[in-house]
């Protein structure tokens, strides 16, 4: 069985990786920023060659902890289910990873006061807090309903269990309650990477 959790290995790319090393050795740069711990793979070489050092700012933004969420998804699933046991090992690794990467980085952005309190018990560089957002003026004009007073929207990708979660709990618990007030109240689910769904 490997270490390495599985994203870290699927989102490697070699061409990548080098690609960004000859453009720190040949350029100068004033920061490097890593869009999520997958990119870290492809980003490598820079790290162990200490390439450009004292170099670009090196910033990770993590979006989400993955430990954290890993232990979250493993944690509300049955006993008996063989999710709980993979999920476990994969959160296992995505701590020791991180525990691994995130120092050899200068800063990392995170979402929330809880994982800036998660990352800062092994990550002593700087931890900054941008929380999660839509611009509802781009997002809700272009292909949402106007405000019609009887329409709920959830905006986030389905393809994360957490909203997928969230939809399905807010179907089942909050819209029978909203259809006793609102008969006729909307329920749109735009996951961004395809057409909204309306329930």
């Amino acid at each position: 069985m490997h270490p390495t959790p599985r994203p870290l290995r699927y989102f490697a790319s070699p061409a990548l990786d080098e690609r960004v090393a000859a453009l720190v050795s040949g350029e100068h740069f004033d920061m490097l920023h890593v869009e999520r711990l997958y990119m870290f793979e492809s980003v490598r070489r820079v790290f162990q060659r200490g390439i450009g050092r004292p170099g670009p700012l090196r910033v990770l933004d993590l979006d989400d902890l993955e430990s954290a969420k890993m232990k979250r998804t493993a944690a509300v699933q049955p006993w008996s289910s063989p999710s709980k046991y993979l999920g476990s090992l994969e959160w296992l690794k995505w701590r020791a990873a991180e525990r691994a990467i995130l120092p050899q980085f200068d800063c990392a952005l995170v979402c929330s006061e809880m994982d800036r309190d998660l990352v800062g018990t092994f990550h002593r560089p700087r931890v900054e807090v941008f929380a999660n957002g839509a611009d509802l003026d781009v997002q809700g004009t272009s292909r949402g309903p106007e405000d019609d007073g009887r329409t709920v929207t959830f905006l986030g990708a389905m393809d994360y269990q957490p909203n997928e979660d969230a939809v399905l709990q807010f179907v089942h618990e909050v819209m029978p309650i909203l259809r006793q007030r609102v008969p006729d109240v909307r329920f749109v689910i735009d996951d961004q990477y395809s057409l909204a769904h309306v329930l």
